[in-house]
């Protein structure tokens, strides 16, 4: 696979490539993009990977159907957001904020779901475990990292209300605001080490500032 990554990169017009295993993004003109996936349906099944065209996406402030339809790449999806360049890279959404914070909330809904099953669970301290390390603020943390949290203020609060009503179910009992506040505290404390995303969402965000 290293060999293939490495000669798409350096195709001529290529201004940015990475890779992940077998997902890659590339940053070039469209029409590198048609010579760089024609070089990938070419060179990759004599390495036992096949290109999987329905989960390819576009992005560009220019794009448009017609381009595509142009270049031959019509059945390919165009992910701008608007009239704004919107894409997904390696798991984290990139492009206006309304497009993050929109697949915030979808996220936020999606997990609710599942955290208004764990009272049915037998076991609640199986359910407060699932609720702090699989359903909590590590789902999202990799969206933290690029939004600033004044700007999703109301999608923080949103996600943290359903973990408290989550709580409040696994419990079977109301928790209090000063409850909630004490819950993130480390069990030793007093607390069920229940993240805030509130709390938590800065210092990510200001870390990436500063690599950046």
């Amino acid at each position: 696979m290293n060999p293939l990554v490495r000669k798409t990169a350096s195709v001529r017009g290529v201004v940015w490539s990475a890779w992940y295993l077998d997902d890659g993004n590339i940053l070039a003109p469209i029409g590198v993009i048609k010579e760089i996936l024609t070089l990938l349906e070419s060179e990759r099944p004599s390495l036992g990977l096949f290109l999987n065209r329905s989960k390819c996406t576009l992005s560009g402030a220019l794009l448009t159907p017609d381009i595509l339809r142009h270049h031959d790449l019509q059945d390919l999806k165009l992910n701008n957001y608007g009239n704004c360049p919107a894409t997904v890279l390696l798991g984290s959404h990139l492009g206006p904020t309304d497009f993050i914070c929109n697949h915030l909330m979808s996220t936020s809904y999606r997990l609710s779901t599942y955290v208004a099953k764990l009272e049915q669970l037998h076991d609640p301290q199986v359910s407060l475990y699932l609720l702090r390390h699989i359903l909590g603020t590590s789902r999202i943390m990799h969206l933290l990292r690029t939004l600033d949290p004044s700007e999703i203020k109301h999608e923080m609060e949103v996600f943290d209300a359903s973990h408290l009503e989550g709580l409040s179910n696994i419990s079977g009992c109301s928790i209090s605001r000063e409850a909630w506040v004490q819950a993130v505290l480390p069990t030793r404390h007093g607390g069920l080490e229940v993240t805030h995303c509130v709390s938590v969402a800065r210092p990510p965000f200001s870390h990436h500032i500063l690599l950046s």
